[in-house]
């Protein structure tokens, strides 16, 4: 994290709050899955709370659930020191079995429990997450989580866009 977070380090955090916004605009809006958002549209008008748990920085998560609708979300917390990023973090980071940590911790907080819960990942290092999860999905999984997909029953998804 500390190599990845270099180039925000002294960066004011709107300075980079204006970076994250044409990010979004130009690269992400354009590749959300049409399934990802009528997901999201379903489990919004059922009530449902939607969370977003990702191994990335919460300059970006933030953001990036906002912009999908999410109610909340987990991320790696960074560091800030008058106002700028220091390039580092703080909190257990939301990897691997992290995620699971500040997912208990957030039910917690929120006198929610994960009682009819869904979980999607594409990645293996999510395995832990989505073994916490009542109904588990993989999208566009690799042949790893694939398989490891296919041993716990969770359902296989293909998203294209």
């Amino acid at each position: 994290m500390a190599f990845t977070l270099q180039p925000m380090q002294g960066r004011s955090v709107e300075e980079v709050a204006e970076w994250v916004e044409r990010f979004i605009a130009d690269k992400i809006a354009p590749i959300v899955f049409p399934a990802a958002r009528e997901t999201l549209a379903r489990y919004k008008a059922e009530g449902r709370t939607l969370l977003v748990i990702s191994a990335t920085g919460e300059h970006l998560v933030g953001p990036i659930a906002r912009f999908l609708g999410a109610d909340d979300f987990l991320a790696i917390c960074l560091e800030t020191r008058d106002g700028c990023y220091t390039g580092h973090t703080h909190s257990v980071l939301t990897y691997q079995h992290g995620k699971v940590l500040r997912l208990h911790d957030w039910l917690t907080q929120h006198g929610a429990t994960l009682a009819g819960s869904h979980g999607y990942s594409d990645s293996i290092n999510d395995v832990p997450l989505l073994q916490e999860v009542e109904q588990a999905y993989t999208v566009n999984a690799d042949p790893k989580l694939a398989a490891v997909a296919v041993q716990h029953g969770w359902t296989l998804l293909n998203w294209q866009r």
